[in-house]
């Protein structure tokens, strides 16, 4: 079972991810691209917050979204 520190650890990574992308340290990249990479991380994201919310009902998915920085 993931516990706390697992959710926290995996918001993180999509946290720095997400401020690659917002701080423009993405410079080889289109406007396109980096709208894709932002929204499949998202959804990504989302995708996986249904999941522990299925698995662990104490779980907040807004909360877990906002730590991943959408």
């Amino acid at each position: 079972m993931l516990t706390k520190k697992h959710f926290e650890k995996i918001a993180g990574e999509f946290k720095y991810l997400t401020d690659m992308v917002k701080t423009g340290e993405t410079n080889d990249m289109t406007e396109d691209m980096i709208a894709g990479y932002f929204a499949g991380l998202e959804q990504l994201a989302e995708n996986m917050a249904i999941g522990f919310q299925a698995e662990n009902e104490r779980f907040d998915k807004n909360r877990f979204m906002a730590a991943c920085g959408f």
